[in-house]
């Protein structure tokens, strides 16, 4: 009788163990395969990771690579899951990594580095530009797949855009004004010229690119091109545009500083596809960063110039303008907004600490915030892993700042 209970409890013990087993591993790798993967979320640097569903708050974690150098991130790292990252270092390669090991490393051209976002295609081959406006195109073995030159020279005030994938190819740019779409495979489809230069961060909706061109005199301009590179439309922001645009489904939501005198006066101004001017709204507060939801609400991060203290606002509009709500924080947010379906989260700073918040979305009542003032200093900006971590990245050694959940809180069903 004893041998048939023991036996028993063996057998019990093996079954939890692999329900174990199991539960971790289908809880422990989520893929972006299949997925295109942008900085900002997704091709219309919307900032909205809803698709990803809730945003991992319980805690924050720290994780090493033990065979990599001291070299840290010199630009924020692509998730291709929540296991494996792409790291582009200070010293000039790229590897991919785990949150615990390096898988491989390779090294660029001699005296170059990566200074602009990467993005990575379904398959998971990984572009990235360097100070020299060469793309690499790396697949996810680290096999070189073939590099390219965005122009012959670059000009000295020409700096590589963010690198945007969209369904048919990879777009690049420099600020100088040129701009370019590639395949997937490298061929060259077309290169234009803006003379006046163009906005760092491309955007699209779906496969049209949707750029900011600059002027000479604070007007600068949005516009839409076609697949082929040719302009849809045009339109004249009587602004000096700041940052990017954030796109979602319907709308195009941009920030600009409007020059009365001396004075500049802040603006949200939101289009639809066609460029038609939705709504727009001043501001009393100077515009950072905007990101739009799912349903079109917008998050402002805008912060008040010209006093001694940190004062930053965000301020949450419905998709017809109408402000939902306004809260102030004393401290500076230099990030967008991340939204998740029911948090928001950004890091804010002070003169002594730094942390990440997070946000009821509904009330803009801070839920929970993570100080991260005794960590080696971080890339500010984030990066989101499909399963929800926010993660930033050293750039004095390799390695994160993960906020996350334990991993018995992904296993029990409550």
């Amino acid at each position: 009788m004893q041998k048939k209970y023991k036996t028993f409890l063996q057998l019990i013990a093996v079954i939890i163990g692999s329900v174990l087993v199991l539960l971790l591993s289908s809880c422990d790798h989520v893929s972006q395969k299949g997925d295109l993967v942008n900085h900002h979320a997704d091709i219309g640097r919307s900032n909205s990771y809803e698709h990803f569903g809730e945003f991992l708050s319980y805690n924050y974690y720290t994780d090493t690579i033990p065979k990599a150098n001291s070299a840290g991130a010199i630009v924020p790292p692509l998730a291709l899951s929540n296991q494996e990252l792409i790291y582009a270092t200070t010293r000039g390669t790229i590897m991919l990594t785990t949150n615990k090991d390096m898988l491989w490393e390779k090294s660029l051209d001699s005296n170059t580095a990566i200074n602009a976002y990467m993005c990575a295609d379904k398959e998971q081959n990984i572009y990235a530009v360097s100070n020299t406006g060469t793309i690499y195109s790396f697949a996810v073995n680290g096999e070189l797949r073939w590099k390219k030159q965005i122009a012959d020279t670059l000009s000295d005030s020409g700096i590589p855009c963010d690198l945007l994938a969209i369904d048919d190819g990879i777009l690049a740019g420099t600020t100088d004004g040129v701009l370019v779409k590639f395949a997937f495979d490298g061929k060259l489809l077309w290169k234009k010229s803006f003379p006046s230069g163009i906005g760092r961060t491309i955007s699209a909706n779906e496969t049209n690119p949707i750029i900011t061109i600059a002027s000479a005199n604070e007007n600068d301009t949005l516009a839409m091109l076609a697949a082929d590179g040719t302009i849809k439309w045009k339109a004249a922001a009587g602004t000096r545009l700041v940052k990017y645009p954030a796109i979602n489904a319907d709308a195009i939501c941009c920030t600009g500083l409007k020059y009365v005198g001396t004075e500049a006066l802040a603006v949200i101004l939101v289009y639809d596809l066609s460029g038609k001017v939705k709504w727009t709204k001043e501001l009393a507060f100077v515009p950072r960063y905007i990101s739009v939801a799912d349903n079109g609400d917008v998050y402002a991060n805008v912060f008040q110039a010209g006093i001694g203290e940190q004062v930053s606002a965000v301020i949450r509009y419905n998709k017809d303008g109408k402000m939902i709500w306004k809260k102030y924080f004393n401290l500076t947010i230099p990030t967008p907004v991340l939204i998740s379906k029911s948090l928001l989260a950004f890091m804010g700073v002070t003169h002594n600490a730094v942390g990440l918040y997070f946000v009821n979305k509904e009330t803009g009542v801070i839920q929970s915030i993570q100080s991260y003032s005794n960590e080696h200093p971080t890339i500010q900006s984030a990066t989101v892993r499909p399963d929800g971590a926010i993660s930033f990245a050293y750039y004095q050694k390799i390695g994160f700042i993960r906020a996350d959940e334990p991993w018995i809180n992904k296993v029990l069903p409550w």
